[in-house]
């Protein structure tokens, strides 16, 4: 299990197929979720998702206040496959624990048909987080993702 600042809920967007020689096929399309909306500290949380085509998943979280040095982003689980044989069912891409600090905070599934570039990391208390050039690069690149609210509490 690995240690998670906070955890929940549902949806906000969901963005299709961006190519530069355009989509020639099916665009793809993700769901996920966690297993319950509100977490208090200690609980487990599972992340599912389902997609309508083999896919690579990674996982960011983003913190509500950052910390001291700005740092907010952290990379939660690198990357998963989604194989041909998993296409249209529920899949487990995470589980973690929730752990201070609690507040309302987001979790952003992203998923593309290629394996995710390797990205640059800063590591501190056992945590990964995005370096500033990664973090905008997530910002400003067109992908298919998900982003699920997170709640969690004391």
């Amino acid at each position: 299990m690995k240690k998670l600042r906070g955890i929940t809920l549902f949806t906000l967007s969901i963005i299709g197929c961006f190519s530069m020689t355009g989509c020639s096929k099916q665009e793809l399309k993700l769901d996920a979720w966690t297993d319950k909306k509100v977490y208090a500290e200690g609980d487990h949380m599972i992340v599912s998702c389902r997609v309508n085509q083999p896919a690579y998943i990674r996982l960011i979280y983003v913190l509500a206040t950052g910390d001291q040095d700005g740092l907010k982003y952290t990379l939660l689980h690198d990357s998963t496959h989604i194989q041909q044989t998993q296409v249209g069912s529920d899949v487990v891409i995470g589980r973690f624990v929730a752990t201070p600090p609690f507040g309302s905070e987001q979790l952003i599934v992203l998923a593309q048909e290629q394996p995710f570039s390797p990205i640059k990391t800063i590591t501190r208390d056992g945590y990964y987080y995005l370096a500033d050039s990664e973090a905008t690069k997530i910002r400003e690149t067109p992908i298919t993702h998900k982003s699920l609210a997170i709640l969690t509490k004391p």
